[in-house]
């Protein structure tokens, strides 16, 4: 006679097959892009009547990385004509402000504007929207500096129909220590998570790190970000529900990952409480949005609740053995469960070879610690969920960086920063 515990255990087994199926197409059909990408001579420049674009930046405490900024924007490849940089500073205590005003002195493309706001980043970026002229705003954070076609690259998207890109990032401190290494595993798949969701016809989630938005697609949801813990996630759902699903954007931005538990512990318990907020108050996405791209939003922003179900399993799986000799369904699900993993390292293993080519050798060895690295991840889902159902009040919070950049990283940004307007 099966009993309630195998029955618990087949509809969880099920669950994370049908979730892995799904994963699984959206990782596959984007590595495809990518290593089709690596074969695919680039084509020729057709970026059109190019539109005039604002770059939004907000910064708080980011003396360190002022001058560095501001180089990588002067650096940017686009008619000097038809773009302008809004940096809003809001309440630094570094002179943060100071750098940036000086950094910006003889350049009439620069406005940089200081506030006193409590709301945190999404009041700030209200504040520099309200002074945007751009047919396109790129809304990126202080201490990015971004691929400089990227602006280019984002008027040929636009000419295409795509009002709503997301970029990815790349980790410009990967080599500060192991909690940093792991980190550039998590890069690849947001890449390719994001190449897949486009080839797929599903909807890109925004990135507040590197993102460009159409002044029209914003109009239509109000032109602001709401105090939301994660306002980019909630935005890109506000647009997809208004017709504008978001796109990959083969472009990106050098960013510095969490090089401490505590701050990355501190990052993702507020990305992950900010997820599910945003998943509650946008559940009618399925009476606005195809029903391929609701579901797959809802899934994305439903990642910390499978976090929690993957890190029972790895309990429960432990704790099941010694019964899986009297029990098939607990042998099938033990075993299932721990080789869905083993194949998801030689998935992981075989990508990093076709997209990355030699130069993924070094970073293969450390692919098995990716699972302590997940193991991590879902902790904090823990907490973020309990802290959400206890109602603890949580308002946003800056992930604080320690500056480092790979030796190799530096001398190109340094370089870049050097050059002129």
């Amino acid at each position: 006679m099966t009993s309630l515990l195998e029955y618990f255990v087949m509809a969880l087994g099920t669950l994370f097959t049908l979730y892995s199926v799904y994963w699984g197409t959206v990782l596959i059909s984007g590595g495809y892009v990518l290593w089709k990408g690596r074969k695919t001579a680039p084509s020729g420049d057709s970026y059109g009547e190019l539109p005039f674009v604002s770059v939004l930046v907000a910064a708080r405490n980011e003396a360190s990385v002022a001058s560095r900024l501001i180089g990588s924007l002067k650096s940017l490849t686009y008619d000097p004509s038809k773009v302008e940089f809004i940096i809003v500073e809001d309440n630094s205590t570094d002179g943060t402000f100071e750098r940036l005003r000086d950094s910006v002195k003889g350049d009439g493309r620069f406005r940089v504007l200081h506030i006193d706001n409590s709301s945190g980043k999404p009041g700030a970026l209200n504040e520099g929207l309200r002074l945007a002229r751009g047919d396109l705003i790129f809304v990126m954070d202080a201490d990015c500096v971004p691929e400089q076609d990227i602006l280019l690259k984002a008027a040929r998207a636009r000419s295409e129909g795509k009002h709503v890109l997301v970029g990815y990032f790349r980790i410009v401190n990967s080599s500060q220590n192991l909690l940093t290494r792991l980190a550039v595993f998590e890069e690849l798949l947001w890449r390719v998570m994001s190449a897949g969701r486009t080839r797929l016809g599903l909807s890109v989630p925004m990135s507040g790190c590197c993102t460009v938005v159409s002044r029209e697609a914003l109009l239509k949801v109000g032109y602001e970000f709401k105090a939301n813990l994660t306002e980019d996630a909630e935005l890109g759902m506000r647009l997809l529900k208004a017709g504008y699903p978001g796109y990959y954007l083969d472009s990106f931005v050098w960013q510095e990952a969490p090089s401490t538990l505590g701050t990355l512990v501190k990052q993702r318990i507020r990305w992950y409480r900010g997820y599910l907020e945003t998943a509650l108050a946008h559940y009618d996405v399925f009476r606005y949005a195809q029903l391929k791209k609701a579901l797959d939003s809802m899934l994305m922003l439903s990642t910390p609740f499978f976090a929690l179900l993957t890190f029972l399993s790895y309990i429960f799986s432990v704790a099941s053995l010694p019964q899986t000799a009297s029990s098939l369904t607990l042998l099938l699900f033990v075993v299932g469960f721990l080789g869905m993993n083993l194949l998801s390292l030689l998935v992981l293993n075989l990508g990093l070879a076709l997209i990355w080519g030699h130069s993924a050798s070094q970073m293969v060895r450390f692919t098995p610690l990716v699972y302590l690295y997940t193991t991590l991840i879902s902790i904090t889902s823990v907490v973020a969920i309990f802290q959400m159902l206890m109602k603890r009040k949580q308002g946003w919070t800056k992930t604080e960086r320690s500056g480092y950049v790979d030796v190799p990283m530096m001398a190109e940004i340094s370089a870049r920063g050097k050059q002129p307007p």
